[in-house]
């Protein structure tokens, strides 16, 4: 066997099916969206609440929960911790989750933490060099 194909057997998906269709959902909305739109952010944010509380250990749910989460937080000067929590949360169901760690290395930006922000958009990077998501964080911010 493959070492991708191994990592792709190992790697944890959604255990229940209706997270994963709110999941995709969400990510639709994420990628095709008006991101100057507080609405959709709000959007993204409810379907993966919901998808979370379907499957608690989603990780893939709750790092893009998070990143609705920060955009709230960030553009539209919601309260809040900022997508932290869920960030976290996500890591720690799946430190190798590559959008988790690209989100990372953009707060980590927003707050001059330049250095440790390289570090993570290289991990992320090396973890999945093809994500979109990977990629626009580490265009938009340049690291």
């Amino acid at each position: 066997m493959l070492p991708e194909e191994k990592q792709a057997i190992e790697q944890r998906g959604p255990d229940n099916v209706d997270a994963y269709n709110l999941y995709l959902m969400a990510r639709s909305y994420w990628l095709t969206g008006n991101g100057g739109d507080p609405r959709q952010q709000e959007a993204i944010e409810r379907l993966t609440r919901r998808a979370v509380d379907l499957d608690p250990g989603y990780a893939q749910a709750w790092a893009l929960l998070a990143v609705a989460q920060s955009s709230l937080h960030r553009v539209h000067v919601r309260a809040g911790d900022g997508g932290q929590a869920a960030l976290d949360r996500a890591l720690v169901l799946n430190p190798d989750l590559a959008e988790a760690r690209a989100l990372k290395a953009k707060m980590l930006a927003d707050v001059g933490r330049h250095e440790e922000a390289a570090v993570e958009i290289a991990a992320a990077l090396r973890l999945d060099p093809e994500s979109y998501e990977v990629n626009v964080s580490r265009r938009l911010h340049q690291l």
